[in-house]
């Protein structure tokens, strides 16, 4: 359970500061889809009125949760506020100064 636990640790940080962002949202995006697809019952029936179940509403917050990371997962190329994106921001940086001619003082 430590090393579970430690796990997600790191992988919540590499979610939050935006590093690898590809492999990172698509395991947060793969373990919030289990988690959504396995209280399927409490999305159909949050109050309980089919089942006659106690109330179970919290389940709902799923939903844009899920759309959350979705959206992360598919807009994450074009993301410039993580680490990814500020390294693919200085490459490309880097690469434009390269391609630039010298400038000829004399002219």
């Amino acid at each position: 359970m430590t090393i579970l636990a430690i796990l997600q640790t790191i992988l919540a940080i590499a979610l939050i500061v935006g590093f690898l962002c590809p492999i990172v949202y698509g395991i947060a995006l793969g373990i919030n889809a289990v988690t959504f697809i396995s209280t399927w019952q409490q999305l159909l029936d949050p109050w309980g009125l089919a089942s006659g179940a106690s109330s179970n509403h919290l389940f709902l917050a799923g939903i844009p949760v899920l759309a959350g990371f979705i959206a992360l997962f598919l807009l994450h190329p074009w993301d410039l506020w993580s680490i990814d994106g500020w390294l693919k921001h200085k490459r490309t940086l880097g690469r434009h100064r390269e391609l630039q001619e010298p400038v000829d003082a004399t002219h």
